[in-house]
């Protein structure tokens, strides 16, 4: 019958019991009940919030799965700490304390829900094992997370568990309260493994991007006027920058194997995408294109690039495009051993790309998973469009949208349009589509007279396309931002960066904001952010000198938008905050050849100066006033 079939799966299961039920029972049954009651509200709404599944609740006990382990975990200590602070301000006798044991492993489950196994039952003797107010998991636990920086375990060695044949080895959960000292032990530890450092790599690695800024790019090295890239150094000029940190990766950017080298475009796209794609798994760090195209089209060791960049696997591949055909080969390299953890071709049809990206993406995150322990999807897999001919127009678009020029942005406008009309229900494409519109009117570019207004409706039609999509989340709180409508922005952008927690773009957008808001302390540190994402990127330099501008620190600003010029000499919203930082502190030769550098690179820089939506009037007429001094022609309020 249907309602007895079984179905076998792996599971986290949280098995919780109650310390001192029977006494509390004898002592004030009443009183106990209640407390019982509102301990099991905390259970099912911490457990149900995580996207666990209660089973069982009987007596004092409580029985839950997870389909994901970090979310079991999680949900244990926020009803640990929940429940400490209910039961702080009752008497020693009153309180009412748990015990929870968490293990990952096979349940049978029936139709009706309930669940049984060696699964249930090594979780409920771990349960057994732990203290009162503690979570307790196994090696399958800590081994699924030991590569999550956000918890902390303490080893408490080998337990003989009744009928289980083998010892389990058992660990402490540190809750967020404690400091790793204050977690008791019941032994020496094992040899600490490679992945317990990975928290302190990554702090100094955030801290070395923010102190000794992005220096590694040679003064004379030049890009055309508004653009923001610039040509990769030497890969010996940076590897000292970043040091490696796992779990992280870098997908360079796809080699075009056409016979005749024109699909640069498409192989760009592939690379650009499964950045993307990568992205949607927490707890992997994922270098944005921004730094990783640095190293287009040289000859490179990845072990070097890696160490530039500061990640453990490097992704490499290449595309040959003819006809309708498409043939993709992809290889994931370990750079501390030098292995290949997968390789893989495929010949496939070109409407079939689609299909190739998800399953590059499906076997490089099985790979990883083997090396470094459960990854999973912050959101669903949807594909950005089912045509193939709208998906090619896309990718044509974004190449000539980033080249700056008005040319290019009408063209860029122009595919995106056919995109659209091929595939109404292309979200990104409406996200691309809004940043072209507003860059027109941002740089008078105008020729179709689109308006801030008009960008800000195409990008809520891609959120309302697609709320799943980062980019479109972006690009809306970037319209809204510089609308003056912050509390929508910061909405926006933070959901851009919920759904994407790679989403480089989404940290520096967040820190441009915060910049103009005032939150000067989140825009700083949204801006380190998104230069360990992007280690390459010159604005969130700008963004630093903005908010120490803005704080009066004028040295700092100075010190910080440097730092971004060391990058991209050419960048010509750098040189305008420089040269009023210099014109505020009277700095005349410098301050004058920053305001040449502004007339050079930005010859219509006063036309949108007062339409900057800073939320402190007094720094806009600070900024004005700096340039000023510096010799630049600044036009009355209008």
């Amino acid at each position: 019958m249907a309602e007895d079939r079984i179905t076998q799966r792996v599971a986290a299961i949280l098995a919780a019991d109650a310390v001192g039920y029977s006494r509390l029972m004898g002592a004030d049954e009443e009183a106990t009940i209640a407390a019982l009651d509102r301990s099991r509200i905390v259970f099912t709404e911490h457990i149900e919030t995580h996207q666990g599944r209660v089973v069982d609740t009987a007596g004092d006990s409580v029985l839950a799965v997870f389909d994901i382990t970090h979310r079991a975990v999680r949900a244990a200590i926020a009803i640990q700490e929940a429940l400490t602070e209910i039961n702080r301000p009752l008497p020693d006798g009153a309180r009412m304390p748990f015990r929870i044991g968490i293990h990952l492993g096979d349940v049978h489950e029936k139709t009706d829900g309930t669940v049984y196994g060696d699964g249930v039952n090594v979780a409920a003797r771990l349960q057994a094992l732990a203290e009162p107010n503690s979570v307790f998991v196994t090696e399958a636990i800590h081994g699924a997370l030991r590569s999550r920086h956000e918890f902390g375990f303490t080893d408490m060695g080998d337990h003989d568990v009744k009928n289980i044949t083998e010892p389990v080895r058992v660990y402490r959960v540190i809750m967020s309260s404690e400091s790793p000292h204050d977690a008791p032990s019941l032994r020496s530890p094992p040899k600490r493994r490679r992945a317990s450092v990975v928290v302190v790599v990554a702090a100094l690695t955030i801290a070395a991007v923010a102190a000794v800024g992005l220096w590694m790019f040679r003064k004379d090295e030049r890009v055309p006027t508004g653009a923001e890239e610039v040509t990769a150094p030497p890969v010996a000029e940076v590897a000292e920058v970043l040091p490696s940190a796992g779990p992280s990766i870098a997908v360079l950017p796809f080699t075009d194997m056409s016979e005749k080298g024109d699909h640069e475009y498409f192989a760009d796209g592939i690379s650009e995408d499964l950045i993307t794609e990568l992205s949607r798994f927490e707890g992997l760090l994922v270098i944005a294109r921004n730094s990783t195209f640095r190293f287009k089209g040289q000859a490179v060791d990845v072990s070097e690039v890696a160490r530039a960049l500061g990640v453990r696997y490097v992704l490499e591949g290449g595309v040959r495009r003819a006809e309708d055909r498409v043939r993709i080969t992809a290889q994931l390299i370990d750079t501390e051993t030098g292995g290949h953890l997968w390789a893989e071709r495929y010949d496939r049809q070109l409407t079939d790309v689609f299909a190739v990206q998800d399953d590059v993406t499906r076997q490089i995150i099985s790979a990883l998973q083997t090396e470094i322990g459960e990854l999973a999807p912050t959101r669903g897999n949807r594909a950005l469009t089912t045509s193939h001919e709208a998906y090619d127009l896309f990718l044509r678009a974004r190449v000539e949208k980033g080249r700056r020029t008005p040319h290019t942005n009408t063209r860029a406008q122009d595919l995106l349009h056919q995109a659209i009309a091929l595939d109404p229900t292309f979200a990104a494409a409406y996200a691309e589509l809004s940043d072209a519109q507003y860059l027109a009117w941002f740089y008078g570019w105008n020729s179709s007279g689109v308006t801030l207004e008009d960008a800000t409706l195409t990008a809520e039609k891609a959120v309302s396309l697609d709320r799943s999509s980062p980019l479109a989340h972006v690009q809306l709180g970037r319209r809204q931002m510089w609308m003056g409508r912050y509390d929508e922005s910061i909405a926006s952008i933070n959901q851009a960066i919920t759904l994407d927690a790679n989403f480089a773009a989404g940290y520096a957008a967040s820190a441009y904001l915060h910049s103009f808001t005032g939150d000067y302390a989140l825009s700083l540190a949204m801006a380190d952010k998104a230069s360990r994402l992007d280690p390459f990127a010159v604005r969130p330099a700008l963004y630093r000198g903005m908010v120490y501008f803005a704080q009066e620190d004028y040295e700092a600003a100075i010190v910080a938008i440097s730092e971004g010029l060391r990058l991209n000499p050419d960048f010509g919203g750098l040189h305008q905050w420089l040269a009023a930082a210099h014109g505020q502190l009277g700095h005349k030769v410098e301050a004058r050849a920053a305001a040449a550098e502004v007339k050079r690179l930005s010859p219509n820089y006063a036309g949108g100066l007062w339409r900057t939506p800073l939320k402190d009037r007094s720094v806009l007429l600070r900024l004005m006033d700096g340039l000023r001094k510096a010799g630049l022609e600044v036009p009355d309020e209008p």
